[in-house]
């Protein structure tokens, strides 16, 4: 197994053509999802695989990293896609961005041996798997998911197009973006699958929409 030090990781404030431009963490448009039964916080999230698809799901998996960086625990983001989230609006989201790593990986399974690395280590709570339209093997998720439970880590992975996950995802949230005014937009999490405390359940929230798209 290959160690941390040989991956390509970047800060991802290193990712901004011109940084001076952007602050390291802005929170002005933070968002924080609620549901009747309480928000959706990382400590629920700890020790599974968690999988976010739809319009909003990488706004989602943002907030889950800011508030990974609040409570203390590391996030690392691994982009396995061909496209990469925008970085000042990830600031804009209340990320730390000079204290969020970065991977870029060519492929699912290159993406999966990454996440494996660092949930492996046992240094980061949060490890974020941005597949895209990428898919992961069951065996290979079975590994992150014992691996994730031994060191109380929460891998999510977010996925786009009719791809989903296999059974040993924990959590699965659809994710639905709406406009509800100049600039304001709400997002809501409907669970449609949750192996502890069942599906059914929706988290909304709010936010005002940064420059970029997310």
């Amino acid at each position: 197994m290959k160690p941390l030090s040989s991956l390509p990781v970047y800060r991802a404030r290193d990712l901004v053509e011109d940084a001076s431009h952007v602050a390291d963490s802005g929170a002005q448009h933070e968002l924080r999802l609620r549901s009747d039964s309480g928000s959706l916080g990382i400590g629920m999230l700890l020790g599974r695989i968690v999988e976010l698809y739809g319009a909003g799901s990488t706004t989602v998996a943002m907030g889950l990293a800011r508030e990974a960086q609040i409570t203390g625990e590391r996030a690392v983001w691994i982009a396995g896609g061909s496209e990469l989230f925008f970085p000042p609006d990830a600031a804009a989201h209340g990320v730390r961005l000079s204290f969020l790593p970065v991977v870029r990986a060519e492929s699912g399974r290159e993406a999966a041996r990454s996440a494996d690395l660092f949930v492996r280590s046992g240094a980061y709570g949060l490890v974020v798997m941005d597949l895209g339209a990428h898919t992961v093997e069951e065996p290979v998720l079975g590994r992150l998911l014992r691996l994730a439970a031994l060191n109380r880590s929460a891998v999510v992975c977010r996925t786009e197009g009719s791809y989903r996950l296999g059974s040993l995802v924990g959590l699965r949230g659809r994710c639905v973006t709406r406009r509800i005014g100049q600039g304001r937009f709400r997002v809501e999490l409907v669970v449609e699958k949750d192996k502890r405390h069942g599906p059914n359940r929706v988290y909304r929230g709010e936010y005002d929409g940064p420059p970029g798209l997310l």
